[in-house]
């Protein structure tokens, strides 16, 4: 016959089991989105083609978890916080998509492209920084290339540091802000691109 403490037991234990699982937090899944509407007139005649990558992204980034600091020296991983797929793909997605608008050419290419594509030209880019602080700001921080048909001549070489207001407390808020940050760095991209492609389309 069992003890009245041996059958109060697996009650006990099923008791304690549901309670976790009602308090679990539910996880939140977060991607960048494009920002930059449709302008006609921003289009280059005739369209150029642009190979984006290789992309170098930093390692602490290349997780799951929505990463923000409290400081410079601090970083929290969101664990209930999450991209709903590979961040660094996601930057090169969304970058590709902002560029399609910004330049009007459908002939925007992400690392790797095909080899039969021949972009006119390829942006490097290697990023140190993009996170930030809830309710306060984005950082992102990049060195880029601009590069000839090939890679045979580097025609621009820049550094860009964006400090994006994050508009709310939440992590909606932070990735909208993200998001307007990349804008931001799509739109630089887009006007160096635009003053060689304007320069070639000048020459006879």
């Amino acid at each position: 016959m069992k003890s009245p403490l041996k059958r109060l037991l697996p009650a006990a234990l099923a008791a304690v089991v549901s309670a976790c699982a009602v308090h679990e937090a539910p996880t939140h899944f977060y991607a960048l989105n494009a920002t930059i509407a449709d302008n006609p007139s921003q289009r280059l005649h005739p369209p150029v083609r642009v190979g984006i990558g290789p992309l170098d992204f930093p390692k602490v980034l290349q997780r799951p978890q929505v990463v923000t600091r409290e400081h410079d020296n601090k970083i929290n991983v969101a664990d209930f916080h999450q991209w709903a797929g590979r961040f660094d793909d996601d930057f090169l997605r969304i970058l590709a998509d902002n560029l399609v608008v910004l330049l009007g050419s459908n002939q925007i290419y992400t690392y790797p492209w095909e080899s039969r594509l021949r972009p006119d030209y390829q942006v490097r880019i290697s990023i140190s920084r993009f996170d930030g602080e809830l309710g306060k700001h984005v950082l992102l921080r990049a060195r880029w290339q601009l590069l000839s048909r090939k890679g045979r001549k580097e025609l621009a070489a820049e550094q860009t540091l964006i400090r994006e207001p994050v508009e709310g407390q939440d992590y909606s808020a932070y990735v909208a802000a993200q998001s307007r940050a990349l804008a931001r760095f799509s739109r630089q991209i887009a006007r160096t691109i635009r003053r060689f492609a304007d320069g070639d389309t000048a020459k006879p």
